[in-house]
């Protein structure tokens, strides 16, 4: 089945998003998918409207926009600090670039 590992609350006023994963490979890509597929099939059956629209009410919504959460093998073990420090040290080289782009 679909690995949906978690749901919570957004500061958007009826935005919710759920956690797909931790999923490997091209199972991620599988899994998304089908999440979302069953997501507009179930609130077709409550006349639910759904967008996958990161922003769809105007506004500076914090908290609202496409994210992707990752973690390795070394971050998840004993002292994972220490790799989780170094990937944001590396991200923070380029982090004007990437907010430009966002």
């Amino acid at each position: 089945g679909v690995n949906i590992s978690g749901t919570n609350a957004e500061v958007m006023p009826a935005q919710w998003e759920f956690q797909v994963g931790p999923c490997e490979g091209i199972t991620m890509g599988d899994d998304l998918w089908m999440a979302r597929y069953l997501l507009h099939r179930v609130a077709e059956d409550f006349n639910v409207n759904v967008s996958l629209d990161p922003k769809p009410i105007p506004g500076d919504w914090n908290g609202a926009g496409m994210h992707t959460n990752f973690s390795t093998t070394l971050m998840r073990d004993a002292n994972g600090i220490i790799e989780i420090e170094k990937a944001i040290d590396k991200l923070s080289r380029h982090h004007i670039r990437h907010i430009k782009a966002y």
